[in-house]
């Protein structure tokens, strides 16, 4: 969690940037002109205060959001995709490292076509977290695609056509376990 010292102070070293002065510049002196009549006399000094915190808050403010926006993104980019599959033998998929996976958690198989569209494919289990690897033994296989299972090996067409999630819907769990769990 960023804290609101290092959010301020890396504001303040963006006011840098001349695009952003002149950008605060070209809204806030027509608000103020908005504001104030053209027959009243304002003091110079005020004029130039309020100016100058008007342009000190629209930057903190960009640069606050931007900087939020930049670890929401990082966190998201972190999180998001599954792992590849790097290699099949027998019935054990190897996936490489994934931040939500761990050991003994059931996954989803699924396979991809040619447009993106995931159809499931089997239900698996990861039997192993090490050295950065993750190894899923395939629990069950959708009858729909047990002939694609027999030819599956390491060819690397077929490869990257599986996509291995860290989550069960409880109706495939109903239907491939019956109930035994």
């Amino acid at each position: 969690m960023m804290n609101k010292r290092t959010l301020v102070y890396d504001s303040f070293k963006a006011l840098k940037n001349s695009f952003l002065y002149s950008l605060s510049f070209s809204v806030v002196l027509p608000l103020l002109l908005w504001v104030w009549k053209p027959n009243l006399n304002v003091p110079l000094w005020i004029c130039v205060v309020i100016l100058t915190l008007l342009l000190l808050l629209i930057s903190l403010l960009s640069t606050s959001l931007n900087l939020l926006f930049n670890k929401f993104n990082e966190v998201r980019n972190k999180l998001s995709g599954s792992p590849k599959v790097i290699r099949v033998k027998d019935d054990v998929l190897l996936l490489t490292k994934a931040d939500l996976f761990t050991y003994n958690i059931y996954v989803t198989i699924l396979i991809v076509d040619d447009y993106e569209s995931e159809e499931f494919f089997g239900l698996g289990e990861v039997i192993n977290v090490q050295d950065n690897l993750i190894q899923v033994r395939i629990i069950e296989i959708n009858n729909k695609h047990s002939q694609f299972a027999e030819f599956m090996g390491n060819d690397k067409h077929v490869i990257t056509k599986i996509r291995v999630k860290p989550s069960v819907s409880r109706d495939k769990l109903h239907e491939i376990l019956g109930g035994t769990f």
